[in-house]
């Protein structure tokens, strides 16, 4: 995609995204991240091969004949997709809620911490979120 794209088509949309470990019944996330095709980011996900702590829980999951769950946490213009992906992550690390995987870390402003906690008192994108779709490999 060119640079420019963004603000060529401004009404495109990402999705913001978490994947969970399906050994746990309440949904235990272990990355975050977005996508423009949450299906086709799930099969990429579930091929990984590569030696990180994404890529050996994955496998370890493929070993058990499992593979993770994604859940969309929400759905927002691309234009600003890359700083909603950093609140998530940010936010769940500076919570301590999930035991992420993700080994970049994206900067966030200081008022990551105030939005952040209002989404999460709203229930939104919370990892029982009962609003929030589920994606699975087809």
């Amino acid at each position: 995609m060119r640079p420019d794209t963004a603000r060529e088509k401004p009404y495109l949309v990402e999705y913001i995204y978490a994947l969970a470990d399906p050994r746990y019944a309440k949904p235990n996330w272990r990355y975050i991240g977005r996508t423009k095709d949450p299906a086709r980011r799930l099969v990429e996900h579930c091929a990984e091969r590569a030696y990180t702590a994404k890529g050996l829980w994955i496998a370890e999951l493929r070993e058990e004949g499992l593979e993770p769950n994604m859940q969309i946490i929400e759905a927002v213009p691309y234009i600003i997709s890359a700083q909603r992906e950093a609140l998530w992550i940010n936010g769940m690390l500076e919570w301590g809620v999930c035991d992420l995987t993700n080994t970049s870390i994206p900067a966030c402003s200081g008022l990551s911490t105030f939005v952040f906690t209002e989404l999460w008192a709203q229930g939104v994108g919370t990892p029982d979120c009962p609003d929030c779709e589920i994606v699975t490999r087809k």
